[in-house]
């Protein structure tokens, strides 16, 4: 079962972003629902959308009055959210819960008063209306609608400056519902969402652009099934178009099973920051060690990059104590730092360089109320900065 952990700062991201808060937009940021129960929710076929939610009953209530304590903080105030699911046809409103308190909270957009939607009935809004309705119907994946809307904002307005990139936007949808990629499209279609769907989504949806864009990356995604990794094209494996929906629970299910893990660097990093998304910090920690040991190069930059929060923090304490000794000890000195993970050994690919068995050795001993004698003799054997590493790590 999961926790919640809801920050000031995470309302306040959400603000710069997108100028509003939604428990569920938080809540699909941090992988505390999966996008894929999300998606099933949306096109019906789940009937509530808490069923996906590993969390207790007292857990949620705790996240609603949280959300209610820090919006009211900031001094915002509520507007209703209406969710209809993206099929065609006649459409109910939405469930997110069978308890009405949760399905109040989870409908709620926190905003700044002054952007709350005002209807000035001395000002014609039919513009803007239909402007805001192709928005809706694009992120909501029904595109013959959103075509609709635009006609109806040509006539209102034939010289908007918005029209021609509102139909490209239309034109790539109805493309996406109308055809499957083909193997000899692939890299065409990838390169076409990459350079000019997405910058154009981002620009014109703002933070609304996610469900339009899921859509494209899922059906990239289903292409890409069963293609076996090759490192001269790695964003065509199928783990890169899952990793941009996000959908995380896929990313693993994929990657686990794929025979060329445990070579690959590449697939190692997406594999760690899969773990970590899915708040399975210790897992991915393990991927981190097992990447050092694989290419260490490539470790360091992905870590210098800022990848993973988590390792980002060990890096620095590792050279904070690491005088002159080896980036390749730097496993060694994150098991010092976490005993526990060792426990995890058992159910993970094994780590392989002596320097990082010698520490594991001595912890496993010490945790079992054992010796650590032989597991430090081997530190020393192999490096006195290493044992000096293992017995200063905190």
């Amino acid at each position: 079962m999961k926790t919640f952990d809801l920050k000031l700062s995470n309302i306040e991201y959400f603000m710069s972003l997108q100028g509003n808060f939604c428990l569920i937009d938080w809540l699909l940021k941090e992988n505390y629902l999966v996008y894929s129960q999300y998606e099933d929710w949306r096109y019906g076929k789940e009937s509530f959308l808490d069923d996906g939610l590993d969390a207790e009953v007292k857990d949620v209530d705790a996240l609603i009055r949280d959300a209610q304590r820090l919006c009211e903080q900031l001094g915002l105030s509520t507007q209703e959210q209406d969710y209809y699911p993206w099929t065609e046809g006649e459409k109910e409103l939405l469930r997110i819960s069978k308890r009405k308190p949760v399905h109040v909270a989870f409908s709620q957009q926190w905003m700044r008063p002054q952007d709350l939607p005002q209807m000035d009935l001395f000002m014609d809004n039919s513009g803007v209306i239909a402007e805001n309705d192709i928005l809706a119907q694009l992120s909501a994946r029904q595109f013959d609608q959103s075509q609709q809307h635009l006609e109806r904002l040509t006539e209102l307005n034939p010289n908007h400056e918005k029209l021609g990139k509102y139909q490209d936007l239309i034109n790539y949808g109805q493309h996406m519902s109308s055809s499957t990629v083909s193997d000899s499209d692939l890299v065409v279609e990838l390169a076409a969402l990459e350079t000019e769907v997405l910058p154009l989504a981002r620009e014109m949806m703002k933070h609304n652009a996610r469900d339009y864009l899921a859509f494209a990356w899922r059906r990239l995604s289903e292409c890409m099934e069963g293609k076996a990794f090759d490192a001269q094209k790695p964003e065509l494996h199928i783990s890169y178009a899952l990793m941009q929906i996000p959908d995380w629970n896929a990313v693993l299910g994929c990657l686990r099973k794929d025979h060329s893990l445990q070579s690959s660097p590449e697939l190692l990093r997406r594999l760690a920051v899969c773990y970590e998304s899915l708040k399975l910090e210790n897992e991915s920690i393990v991927m981190w060690c097992l990447l050092m040991e694989l290419d260490g190069e490539y470790c360091e930059k992905s870590i210098e990059r800022k990848d993973s929060p988590v390792m980002w923090s060990l890096w620095q304490d590792f050279w904070d104590i690491n005088d002159g000794g080896l980036k390749s000890f730097f496993p060694a000195f994150v098991f010092a730092c976490r005993p526990g993970l060792v426990h995890l050994l058992d159910k993970l690919p094994p780590l392989q360089v002596a320097s990082n068995l010698a520490v594991i050795e001595a912890i496993r001993a010490r945790l079992s109320g054992g010796d650590e004698i032989l597991g430090r003799k081997k530190m020393q054997d192999i490096s006195p900065g290493l044992l000096r590493l293992y017995l200063n790590a905190k």
